[in-house]
């Protein structure tokens, strides 16, 4: 991970065109490799190339700072890593026809206020092209506007939701997904269960996901 910025995100683009947008954000203590091995499981079994924004570890501390930074923003500032995303969806909101915003623990702090900052400054009809989903969410409130569609996955017994989307749900904007176990692995603990319907299916992340792809797991 020497080779990448320590401060803000790091953008790992698909070399594979296509007419949406779909960003995913790590969450701490992610080394790029398996960030990146994250995103080839999304990219799978959402059949569409994903931009990794490579959020970077400085270790477990400053990587936790950096998570009550983004918790509390009104109060301190958002992180750098915020601002760089807010400012990657402004400047490509009008060259995709659909953009896909997707957070994991940390990465849904990150995703979440920069999508605050974006909502105040697009108009509604662009505000509609955005899907939001979070797993394992830590934030503490969440406002945005009902144009941008809002999913949250948790798991019941999660340390790191239960600080955040489970103790602040009413707080926090998005229809919530719940299933009654512990861990924080986001593909063992939140996709997989996610693909066998562990979940509830009705979401909009459970339906867009490939079919085919999950008979192969």
């Amino acid at each position: 991970s020497s080779n990448y910025k320590k401060k803000g995100i790091n953008l790992i683009e698909p070399k594979v065109e296509s007419k949406i947008l779909t960003i995913y954000v790590n969450g701490i203590c992610s080394t790029v490799e398996m960030a990146m091995y994250q995103r080839g499981w999304l990219e799978r079994l959402l059949k569409t190339p994903i931009t990794l924004a490579y959020n970077y570890t400085d270790g477990f501390i400053l990587d936790i700072y950096e998570c009550m930074q983004d918790r509390t923003y009104n109060d301190v500032g958002a992180t750098v890593a915020s601002q760089n995303l807010t400012d990657y969806l402004e400047k490509n909101i009008n060259n995709y026809k659909k953009i896909n915003v997707i957070g994991f623990s940390q990465g849904s702090l990150i995703t979440g206020r920069a999508l605050e900052v974006l909502s105040k400054k697009l108009e509604k009809k662009d505000l509609k092209k955005i899907n939001y989903t979070t797993f394992a969410n830590p934030i503490k409130n969440l406002e945005l506007p009902n144009e941008i569609r809002v999913e949250h996955f948790i798991n019941g017994e999660d340390p790191v939701a239960n600080i955040g989307v489970i103790s602040h749900k009413n707080e926090i904007k998005g229809k919530k997904y719940y299933q009654q176990k512990g861990g924080h692995m986001l593909i063992a603990d939140y996709i997989i269960p996610l693909c066998f319907n562990y979940f509830d299916k009705g979401s909009h992340f459970y339906k867009e996901l490939n079919k085919l792809e999950i008979e192969k797991i």
